[in-house]
């Protein structure tokens, strides 16, 4: 049987638990395609995954091999795969049953409806970054925030993997934006968008918004889950939404004012829309690092240091 270069653990913990590993290479399903992963991105959810935060919610499977989202080639269709070819360019965010076999790999089964053609021109290591943050950062904005045009966006971590992209896709609606950011950051968010910048550790945010948008905000889109941010609701306008990561609890308040919490989806629609506006410049996908494969726990070090700018990405 084939075997390939993986990164993945056989048990919880640190980041020293994430090591090379050889493993048996899949073979696609009928509804499947396997991809020959270029490079795959690296999310704040595999670093909860990889230290068990997530083992009473989500069934897991040692070894395990951890991501959520790659870039590379079609190399296998199954027998019921319509829409894609061997040789195809694809990203994929893939979010599997079971956390067993994810995207740290030389190769990945993924279902059909879970891959979209990547955008033209862009370089594997860029398109590896934007599946699950872009998916976060559009399904925030367009299905559950109801972004308007002249609308008052507050994009809590704006520097960060979905901030970065929140604050693109906010400004492409024609939202007007705060961006809450390390004051180091200031000058990147304002060149992708935003208007107004807060450093939380300068100034409290919530005084600052308020001098800012004295009605309240109409979105607020919280990339962080920091406690910090935790009375942001206050910060909304009568009717506004405050939306947010799984972690948070839904609830409205006697102004109408809601908390929306959700985990992003694979919905080919959307990343379509986001390879179009990637494909016309419209949004561009920062990438702060890379590393090997075999380097993986030294991206999970970078990753839970904070403060990445952007996105961090493996290569193969």
């Amino acid at each position: 049987m084939a075997r390939m270069r993986t990164a993945a653990i056989v048990s919880f913990g640190g980041p020293e638990v994430l090591r090379p590993m050889d493993l048996p290479s899949p073979s696609a399903g009928p509804d499947e395609v396997v991809i020959r992963v270029v490079a795959a991105g690296v999310n704040p959810v595999d670093a909860q995954i990889r230290c068990g935060a997530l083992a009473g919610r989500r069934e897991h499977r040692f070894p395990l091999v951890l991501g959520r989202e790659a870039a590379g080639v079609v190399e296998e269709v199954g027998s019921g795969v319509a829409r894609l070819r061997v040789g195809d360019r694809v990203w994929t965010y893939h979010r599997p049953r079971v956390e067993h076999r994810g995207t740290y790999a030389e190769c990945v089964a993924v279902a059909e409806s879970e891959v979209s053609r990547m955008p033209s021109g862009l370089l594997y290591e860029e398109a590896a970054a934007v599946p699950c943050s872009g998916l976060t950062a559009w399904q925030a904005l367009h299905e559950h925030g109801g972004v308007l045009s002249g609308s008052t966006v507050v994009v809590l971590g704006a520097a960060g993997g979905v901030g970065h992209l929140a604050v693109q896709l906010a400004a492409e609606a024609g939202a007007r934006i705060v961006a809450v950011a390390a004051a180091r950051d200031h000058a990147f968010v304002a060149s992708l968008g935003a208007q107004h910048t807060v450093d939380p550790a300068a100034d409290d945010p919530g005084a600052a918004i308020r001098r800012l948008c004295p009605q309240g905000a109409d979105l607020i889109v919280d990339t962080t889950g920091d406690r910090r941010f935790d009375g942001a609701i206050a910060w909304l306008a009568p009717g506004g939404r405050l939306v947010g990561p799984a972690g948070r609890t839904p609830s409205t308040d006697a102004l109408g004012r809601s908390v929306v919490a959700f985990g992003p989806r694979a919905e080919l629609s959307h990343l379509d829309a986001l390879a179009e506006r990637i494909a016309r410049g419209r949004v561009r996908v920062h990438v702060e690092r890379m590393w090997p494969l075999a380097d993986a726990a030294a991206g999970h070090r970078r990753l839970e240091a904070g403060g990445v700018r952007g996105k961090l990405v493996l290569t193969l």
